[in-house]
């Protein structure tokens, strides 16, 4: 005959005990799974140069809205965590781009064109594929350490 224990102290330190692994455990899975959609998607976020003499530029094939034919000089991204990327440019400050972010990099699909932007495995290098009606570009962009003075930005200082 099994010997019931009593309940007391013992009995909620018991409760207590399996209630914080159970936590815990819960806890873990939501890090892993955390971490694998991290790994899935590197960060895009920077300011990157164009590096021309690395570029295969298409007449009309470019990145619509960001200015200059479409191949904007420096490109301003930041990604965010729930899924989307900003992607701007120094020409047309005010058309910024939201781009979905995937395991293949950042995307933008509309009108039968589509842009998408990869980091290179040393995280230096930025390369935008477009594929329109125009036909198909390759820009890249090398990241920028450091900021420029604000007297170098396209907008006044403001201080």
């Amino acid at each position: 005959m099994r010997r019931r224990g009593r309940r007391g102290s013992n009995g909620r330190r018991g409760a207590e005990r399996r209630g914080l692994i159970s936590r815990a455990f819960v806890a873990g899975l939501c890090l892993l799974a955390s971490s694998s959609v991290v790994a899935q998607a590197p960060d895009h976020s920077g300011t990157w140069r164009l590096n021309r003499d690395s570029s295969q530029i298409t007449k009309g094939a470019g990145l619509t809205g960001l200015g200059a034919g479409g191949v904007p000089p420096t490109l301003y991204v930041t990604q965010s965590a729930n899924g989307t990327a900003v992607v701007g440019s120094d020409i047309n400050e005010s058309a910024a781009k939201l781009y979905q972010v995937s395991a293949k990099g950042l995307l933008f699909e509309r009108d039968g064109t589509t842009e998408q932007l990869s980091v290179g495995p040393d995280r230096k290098t930025l390369t935008v594929r477009i594929s329109s009606a125009a036909g198909e570009t390759t820009l890249v962009y090398t990241r920028k350490q450091a900021v420029d003075a604000c007297e170098q930005w396209p907008t006044a200082c403001r201080w």
